[in-house]
């Protein structure tokens, strides 16, 4: 089923998600790779994966990147949807 907003023009909210998630998904790749930002190291203890989230030397840089990810990624679907995203589309478009 496909959402649209009415105000002065009809927008496709699953498109304008869609745009925006795959933005994210670019913006976050471009950080992993050139190091601004990193995710927790994972290691194997007995055949057990484990996450060493105190090993993420950026972790505070690595939060700030994301909400600044999430927050421009808002910005740009209330300004083509002309309303805030609800929880579901946030989640849609962020994971």
């Amino acid at each position: 089923m496909e959402t649209t907003c009415s105000d002065t023009k009809d927008v496709n909210i699953n498109e304008v998600i869609e745009d925006i998630d795959n933005k994210a998904t670019a913006k976050l790749m471009e950080s992993y790779a050139d190091g601004s930002i990193s995710i927790p190291q994972i290691i194997n203890i007995n055949n057990k994966i484990t996450t060493i989230s105190i090993e993420n030397k950026n972790l505070d840089n690595t939060i700030e990147k994301l909400k600044n990810i999430m927050a421009e990624g808002a910005a740009e679907f209330e300004k083509k949807a002309g309303r805030q995203m609800s929880y579901s589309e946030m989640r849609q478009a962020f994971g």
